[in-house]
């Protein structure tokens, strides 16, 4: 059973990737940039990215 996650999370989590985006809409910034910005770390930054990309393979 998974646990049940924060707003406070959910919400980083989004803003990680509206700030990760490279399309042209998104913002493209790197990851230390958001790392600092947002104040977490590279290490989660990465695996929230890998798992985007999982799950979009996943769907193709």
């Amino acid at each position: 059973m998974r646990a049940v996650k924060s707003p406070a999370k959910l919400l980083t989590k989004a803003r990680i990737l509206l700030k990760a985006d490279v399309s042209e809409a998104g913002e493209g910034w790197s990851d230390s940039a958001i790392s600092v910005a947002l104040d977490t770390s590279i290490n989660n930054i990465g695996r929230l990215r890998c798992r985007l990309v999982e799950e979009d393979s996943r769907r193709r």
